[in-house]
């Protein structure tokens, strides 16, 4: 799965698009006051004035895996990286054969860089905001996450993330390129103590040459 477009909700229009382009690196795409758009390598990374409450979400970037360690020192001189343990702020996954470590943006949302080892992407060039690969995972907050589940496998055909077994509150379904992150309410954000929340998601994304997208609304109901 491929997520080609995700959009979300930001206080400040403004303060996003100083984040993201001149901290982060990201080719603006489009802006006005009310939403702008970022090119996130292959994806559309959407951010849309909120009048709600203040949205926080947790999201990846893909990265390539030979930049892991330089994408690490880029991001521990901008930012305040969580701690996985108290010695250290990378986190091993070896059941997914990756490496990632998390920092917040601007909106307090939980910014995640992964290296995926078994995608074997790589680049020559010195790491940037213009060298991540694509949105890889954003976190679903749903009130029954198997229900939800059991729906988007059956309209959308995805599946389970085969080197993940579903749980109660976290089941992540598609693949390295692309996973979305479906959790239950108020359950702690990894690495971090804050608790997640429903807020209006809308994802776009393309799986086994079909385009398919759908929004999460304020209720936590699909549509």
């Amino acid at each position: 799965m491929k997520i080609t477009a995700l959009e979300l909700h930001c206080e400040s229009i403004a303060s996003t698009l100083d984040f993201y382009k001149n901290t982060i690196g990201l080719p603006v795409l489009y802006n006005n006051e009310q939403k702008v758009v970022f090119a996130a390598g292959s994806t559309k990374l959407v951010f849309r004035k909120s009048f709600d409450d203040k949205p926080v979400y947790h999201f990846a970037f893909n990265i390539p895996g030979n930049k892991f360690e330089e994408a690490f020192l880029w991001a521990s001189s901008k930012f305040t990286l969580f701690n996985i343990t108290p010695q250290t702020t990378i986190a091993n996954f070896t059941s997914w054969n990756a490496k990632a470590f998390y920092f917040l943006d601007n909106n307090q949302n939980i910014i995640e860089f992964i290296a995926r080892y078994d995608l074997r992407a790589t680049s020559n060039k010195p790491f940037s905001g213009q060298t991540i690969l694509s949105v890889s995972e954003i976190g679903l907050v749903v009130e029954n996450v198997e229900a939800f589940c059991d729906t988007i496998i059956e309209d959308f055909g995805l599946d389970y993330f085969a080197k993940q077994a579903p749980q109660t509150d976290f089941a992540p379904l598609g693949n390295d390129e692309g996973l979305l992150i479906v959790v239950g309410n108020n359950r702690k954000w990894y690495p971090t103590d804050v608790c997640s929340n429903l807020f209006y998601t809308k994802v776009e994304f393309e799986q086994n040459g079909q385009f398919a997208e759908f929004e999460i609304n304020m209720e936590g109901a699909l549509c």
